[in-house]
């Protein structure tokens, strides 16, 4: 009877401890639109969803994976959420490594100092869903040279993009942020922040930067002797890429020319303009 209370007291402590596995080391292969890679992860699988803590790969062109292997269930894979914990991901050798970084749709979660020091990090890829950027989170990237920050994040931790000594360009595409940390842009170069006509919350700085409209303009159109020509207005001195495609359908943009809106304008011409049947453009940030 002793051994069967034992027994019945350990089944009710584990059916009511929350599931959360040891951390787990294990290569796998990754397969999504962009093709097949095998990398190394270290994870934590919770009873929902997986967290990545690290990662000791050689670097490079990094595509973080939207599931992991979730090899104590009959379920081949569980979907990530979080990426970074309270360390950085990568190991020292790894953060000179690492150019760029694609983050899946599913993340929420950008944890403390995930990408400190990856000193040769130069494009970040944050998509929406994510909500919160945390502390000092891509610190002393020195090469990353812009950031947009997608409309689903309400936080951003202290020092979370401090130090970046190559950023130059930031746009949000959603309401400021409700929670905001200490020196989020400190040291960095960039002068101004841009947010999207119809969000809210903008205060006139953040982070210590200048909060501006981002509202680049086409006006006076004029075509002459096979050349297109117009002004671009908009927030002044800002660098604005336009880029043309001849098919919608296909997204082949390319960019045609970088125009700085000295005191807010500047003239665009595009001499190829009659060699196609139609031409279309558009503006975005460097």
């Amino acid at each position: 009877m002793q051994g069967f209370m034992k027994a019945l007291i350990l089944s009710l402590f584990i059916a009511l401890t929350p599931l959360l596995l040891p951390n787990a080391v294990e290569a796998f292969d990754y397969t999504n639109d962009y093709g097949t890679w095998t990398y190394d992860y270290i994870y934590t699988i919770h009873a929902t969803n997986a967290e990545i803590t690290g990662y000791s790969g050689s670097g490079g062109a990094l595509i973080i994976p939207d599931t992991v292997p979730y090899v104590f269930s009959d379920h081949h894979a569980i979907a990530v959420t979080s990426i970074g914990g309270t360390a950085p991901l990568f190991t020292d050798s790894a953060t000179s490594a690492v150019a760029s970084v694609i983050i899946p749709s599913g993340i929420v979660n950008v944890g403390s100092l995930t990408f400190n020091y990856c000193r040769m990090l130069t494009n970040i890829d944050i998509p929406e869903g994510v909500t919160n950027i945390g502390n000092s989170a891509f610190q002393y990237c020195i090469k990353l040279s812009s950031v947009v920050i997608p409309s689903s994040v309400t936080r951003i931790g202290d020092f979370a993009f401090g130090q970046c000594i190559g950023l130059s360009s930031v746009c949000f595409r959603g309401n400021a942020p409700t929670t905001i940390g200490t020196s989020i842009f400190s040291l960095d170069p960039v002068s101004v922040v841009y947010y999207l006509f119809g969000t809210t919350g903008w205060p006139p700085t953040l982070g210590g930067k200048n909060t501006v409209l981002w509202n680049p303009q086409a006006q006076f159109t004029a075509m002459e002797s096979g050349q297109l020509s117009f002004n671009i207005t908009g927030p002044t001195n800002a660098t604005i890429v336009v880029e043309a495609s001849d098919n919608l359908s296909n997204y082949g943009w390319i960019p045609v020319s970088t125009n700085i809106l000295t005191n807010g304008v500047s003239s665009f011409s595009d001499s190829q303009w009659n060699n196609y049947s139609g031409r279309f453009y558009r503006f975005r940030s460097p």
